[in-house]
């Protein structure tokens, strides 16, 4: 077993990666919104448009519509991939 297990292993991997194989990030990211948390299934165009701009007045730049944007994913029991 490594050192710190699975998890330390998992950790040093990601920090030898974000070194050594990414290219370098600006200091600054973007703030991103993901509206996951927000809506789940329920989704509509409307409901969208109304917390992209509640989270473009709190200073957020990019806005992630995220789940059931494709038509038979109603629930977590429908499949990825199927549209």
């Amino acid at each position: 077993m490594p050192p710190n297990g699975f998890g330390g292993t998992s950790r040093r991997w990601h920090a030898y990666v974000e070194r050594q194989v990414l290219p370098a990030r600006p200091a600054e990211r973007p703030l991103i919104f993901n509206s996951w948390e927000a809506t789940e299934f329920d989704i509509s165009e409307k409901q969208q448009t109304e917390l992209a701009e509640l989270a473009a007045g709190l200073g957020v730049e990019v806005f992630v519509v995220d789940d059931a944007w494709f038509g038979a994913r109603t629930s977590d029991v429908a499949g990825l991939g199927d549209w």
